[in-house]
């Protein structure tokens, strides 16, 4: 027992999970252990004051599954991943491997330039300010730079990866650059360049590779589009330009000597990472880097997914991998689908971001339910007391716009959707966002995506200034309180009940009550309550993230600081 009464595990020193009681020992029945790995990790300070100590056995490695799907071509959709059996909820869709149950990356995935100070750039684990490691021979670059966790995660760069030629050859683009060099170094290219490396230099996986290379889309669906990239994409032609320099530079080493790859190749190259990269994102699902992942590149995107992709990430001398695990039961010769974006935006949104990234327009099940993308608008009528949002008309008016039209008095809006992000994204205070947050909802229901998006920036907001804080209990109380009432609004007005609300409406409302209930503990001094509410945020999200995930570590460090 702790001081507040709960008996935790004398292990890890957290209370019993998913309703499951603590084992105790069996001998001396003194001490209390979740499962025999929290035993056997007790047992060398244990063992000092058990009177008859067992020896903890090694679980068995699970049996090794056969992979419960196949690849398709179907017309329409392209290559695509079939269920070729029931995967029933909450199981991982994977290959049949005994090592793990996600997919290794076909090269080293790329952090993102914002991320490269704050992650290792081997495993992207997050970085100790004070106790990192980086190649002492090479000069560091303003404008690109590694950084590692641990030595493990150096020498695993080095030696797997060749980066520390790849940090060496971009210093020298910059040395040799009559204007400074490109004014930045987009990941794309660097993901570009390990693929040639890695089919030039790792003889051993060059076949499989290029094998699994070939077999990904480099073509898209809307010729005209194809060709217009071909012809003027400044991304791919600034890609490009970045790759044959680099290589230029890598050359000169005659260690390094790098072949050039014809251009249409690199294009090609260039396409398959547009059309078939991953965003590796953390717990929160922002995005930390970019990766290719082979055959999960086939899944195709629905706005109601029924898998759900996540990382590993994290752990010293191991890429970034990815998990997919299906969100409900998928039948036998039923498509297995992700969700490319936030499929909780209104359609408008959903299908511009598609088009955009993907270079394709989305038809599926929840972007043909009016009722539910109405919903989503929640857009309040002004000119009766409907209780119900206008709902959405099919109009032939310009791209980007919609006309709402209310149930009970006939009164029509045009609405569209990007002039409200655009001034979201200027706003850069917390006062001017609140009058706005409060403005939204005057015009909108509290369900509505806007208000909801609206919400959560402003929470952001409040934590970062809660973060800045530290000297002054007072205001950090105050800060505290808003950011509580805040998540509460927003928890309370947007509890995951539409059909088509999947993965990406409970996971946000799950990492809301994460946040009240750690901010709770901060607040109250009563800690059972946000101990509670944090045991059932960890059991709804341990299904989609391994017990090492820095998400549900998060979690378990606030219940030990609650329990302690």
């Amino acid at each position: 027992m702790n001081n507040h009464g709960i008996r935790v595990c004398d292990s890890c020193g957290l209370p019993p999970r998913d309703n499951k009681k603590l084992r105790s020992c069996s001998r001396c029945k003194s001490t209390w252990y979740h499962d025999l790995e929290c035993q056997k990790r007790h047992y060398p300070t244990h063992k000092k004051t058990c009177r008859s100590p067992v020896l903890v056995s090694k679980p068995k490695e699970p049996k090794p599954q056969s992979s419960k799907f196949v690849t398709e071509n179907r017309t329409g959709r392209g290559n695509c991943l079939v269920a070729s059996s029931l995967i029933e909820k909450g199981e991982r869709i994977h290959v049949n491997t005994r090592s793990n149950e996600s997919w290794e990356p076909l090269v080293l995935p790329v952090l993102r330039s914002d991320n490269r100070r704050t992650r290792c750039a081997y495993c992207f684990k997050s970085l100790d300010n004070s106790n990192f490691f980086r190649y002492d021979q090479v000069q560091p670059r303003q404008q690109y730079f590694l950084l590692f966790c641990s030595s493990h995660c150096r020498n695993a760069g080095r030696d797997k990866f060749l980066l520390q030629e790849e940090e060496r050859a971009i210093g020298r683009l910059y040395n040799n650059a009559q204007h400074g060099g490109p004014p930045k170094i987009l990941p794309t290219a660097v993901l570009v360049y390990r693929l040639i490396v890695a089919t030039q230099f790792h003889r051993s996986k060059r076949k499989l590779i290029e094998s699994e290379i070939d077999k990904l889309q480099h073509e898209f669906a809307d010729t005209t589009i194809d060709t217009k990239l071909t012809n003027s994409d400044h991304h791919t032609q600034a890609v490009i330009t970045t790759v044959v320099a680099m290589i230029q530079e890598s050359s000169s080493n005659d260690d390094y000597n790098l072949a050039l790859p014809a251009i249409e190749e690199m294009k090609r190259m260039v396409n398959r990472i547009k059309l078939n990269g991953f965003s590796i994102c953390d717990g929160e699902s922002v995005a930390m880097g970019i990766g290719l992942f082979g055959t999960p590149s086939f899944m195709n995107h629905s706005c109601k997914p029924n898998a759900v992709q996540t990382f590993v990430y994290g752990r010293q001398g191991e890429p970034p991998s990815l998990l997919v695990t299906a969100f409900e039961n998928i039948t036998n010769g039923e498509e297995i689908c992700i969700s490319y974006i936030d499929n909780l935006a209104p359609k408008q949104i959903r299908r511009h971001r598609l088009k955009q990234d993907y270079f394709f327009d989305c038809c599926c099940i929840a972007c043909e339910d009016q009722l539910y993308n109405t919903g989503i608008i929640g857009l309040k009528c002004g000119n009766c007391d409907a209780t119900s949002p206008k709902m959405i008309m099919e109009t032939s008016q310009a791209p980007g716009q919609q006309i709402l039209k209310c149930q009970e008095c006939d009164d029509k809006d045009p609405h569209d959707g990007f002039p409200i992000l655009e001034t979201m994204e200027l706003v850069s205070t917390i006062d001017n966002m609140m009058k706005f947050y409060n403005k939204l909802k005057q015009s909108y229901s509290s369900e509505s995506w806007y208000v909801q998006n609206c919400g959560d920036q402003l929470v952001q907001m409040l934590l970062d200034l809660l973060g800045s804080q530290a000297d002054d209990d007072q205001q950090q109380r105050s800060t505290t309180s808003r950011v509580l009432k805040l998540l509460n609004e927003l928890n309370t007005s947007h509890e995951p009940k539409a059909a088509h609300i999947v993965w990406s409406g409970s996971f946000r409302h799950f990492i809301r009550q994460y946040k009240a209930a750690k901010l709770g503990l901060f607040l109250h001094s009563d800690p059972r309550e946000a101990i509670s509410e944090l045991q059932r945020v960890r059991k709804s999200l341990s299904p989609y993230f391994t017990e090492d995930h820095e998400l549900i570590q998060g979690i378990d460090d606030c219940m030990r600081s609650g329990i302690g």
